[in-house]
């Protein structure tokens, strides 16, 4: 309408600076939305539901940290994977197909090992994992593949670009062996290692090999926390979460669970500003994988950008709440008015069409 344009742009004259506000708050709630895209778009390791299903919005991806304490050996996890399984089924809930899994799971660990060569030796950060590991982490491959769930994996080791160099001398060494405690290991791939600036503070600034839970435990040393995760079916909010919770059995509380998929919730975010500081306090002994470490890291950082934006989206409401609180109050017109207004026109209309 021409009498709102034009007082408009009477009141942007008089109120130039509020209004210039007004356009700069709306810029930062638009530049900070674009900010938590970009900051999230590449956390792969919090992606797994895209990768299993494509129902994410009836699916949940949850991540459980142990304490350095406690042990998850491979009964306590096939006891937990059963454990999940049957409350899935007391659920009713089934696989999208007959050759699809209702869900999937994996538990993983890390610590250092000393792989070598005849000619070389080296010690290296390891990951020791499990089953559908590389569902939850799909570290970029340069060559090879990864650990197949259904292969003979006890064996096997995949080795970062910078450990095949010090080894071998070159990526393309496939098949390969290497001593891992005097056995012989295959190298069954060789990866590329993150190198931003939160992937190296969160553990990935020095080299690092995958092999078996069993490799690491029989022949290295255990450093950080267990780890289970798993991706399923969450019909209802919250439903994965708790039924995890349950199958834990952790009346102490000792475990910490967490639901990836959530985590940069509008919900979560908002969490994440009223803890912030607290949150970070962690008293169950648990050291967080490099995953865990740059997840937590980009969650600060986006609940930072949540309480500018959320400060600017206030400010910019207010002020839109004061124009039109002006424009009310000095209007020309009234309602009667307006509604005969509408009325003579609707009746115009008609009266053409008749």
């Amino acid at each position: 309408m021409k009498w709102m344009t034009d007082r408009w742009q009477e009141l942007c004259g008089r109120y130039k600076k509020g209004f210039l506000t007004f356009v700069v708050c709306v810029l930062i709630v638009v530049v900070c939305a674009i900010a938590t895209w970009f900051f999230t778009k590449d956390l792969y390791d919090q992606q797994a539901i895209k990768r299993w299903s494509d129902k994410g919005d009836e699916c949940a991806q949850i991540s459980c940290f142990y304490p350095v304490s406690m042990e998850l050996s491979d009964f306590g996890f096939l006891s937990l994977h059963h454990s999940v399984e049957e409350a899935l089924t007391k659920a009713s809930l089934a696989p999208e197909t007959a050759d699809a899994d209702l869900f999937a799971d994996a538990y993983s660990v890390t610590g250092k090992l000393q792989i070598s060569t005849d000619n070389a030796n080296k010690e290296v950060n390891a990951v020791g994992v499990s089953d559908s590991f590389f569902l939850f982490h799909p570290i970029r491959l340069l060559t090879g593949s990864y650990f197949d769930e259904n292969m003979i994996m006890s064996d096997g080791v995949i080795l970062d670009e910078d450990t095949a160099f010090a080894l071998y001398g070159s990526q393309d060494i496939i098949g390969k062996t290497v001593y891992i405690g005097g056995v012989p290991h295959y190298i069954r791939g060789v990866s590329a290692r993150d190198d931003g600036y939160f992937a190296k503070k969160a553990g990935l600034a020095e080299p690092i090999c995958f092999v078996s839970v069993e490799t690491l435990k029989t022949y290295g040393t255990i450093v950080g926390s267990y780890t289970y995760e798993t991706v399923m079916p969450s019909p209802v909010e919250g439903f994965a979460k708790e039924t995890v919770t349950a199958a834990l059995n952790d009346s102490e509380q000792k475990i910490e669970v967490v639901e990836n998929s959530a985590r940069f919730s509008l919900g979560a975010k908002k969490e994440i500003v009223l803890d912030f500081g607290v949150r970070s306090m962690n008293r169950n002994s648990i050291l967080y994988p490099y995953w865990e470490n740059i997840a937590r890291a980009v969650e600060d950082l986006c609940g930072l950008i949540f309480a500018v934006q959320t400060v600017a989206f206030i400010i910019a409401a207010v002020l839109f709440i004061l124009y039109v609180r002006i424009l009310y109050r000095n209007r020309t017109w009234t309602a009667r008015k307006l509604f005969d207004k509408i009325g003579d026109a609707m009746y115009e209309r008609k009266c053409k069409r008749g």
